[in-house]
């Protein structure tokens, strides 16, 4: 986006992606074009903003998820602790309680 030379005067274009092609859209020039430029740099500084926090918010997701994974693994491990002292046994993906017991 920005200002392009044609001739020897100044004119605001607009520059967005259709597909493999970037089609130019002509916005005017002086007063209109200037007018043009800061809503433009508005939207990208807003976007930006938006992308900064959706980068920090998939980070605090990612950190949780991790959390709940290790709470995860320990409670297996304790669950499999409680039933084998608790006289089971693991028989084919199944806890079995021990004859002799």
């Amino acid at each position: 986006m920005g200002w392009e030379y044609r001739g020897n005067r100044l004119y605001y274009y607009r520059k967005r992606r259709e597909g493999k092609r970037v089609v130019s859209e002509y916005i005017g020039n002086d007063f209109i074009g200037e007018l043009a430029e800061i809503l433009d740099m508005e939207d990208h500084e807003e976007a930006r903003k938006t992308r900064a926090n959706w980068v920090t918010t998939k980070a605090k997701v990612k950190a949780t998820e991790q959390e709940i994974n290790e709470l995860e693994v320990k409670i297996g491990t304790f669950t499999q602790a409680f039933l084998l002292v608790s006289g089971y046994h693991p028989h084919k993906r199944q806890w079995r309680r021990k004859r002799n017991v």
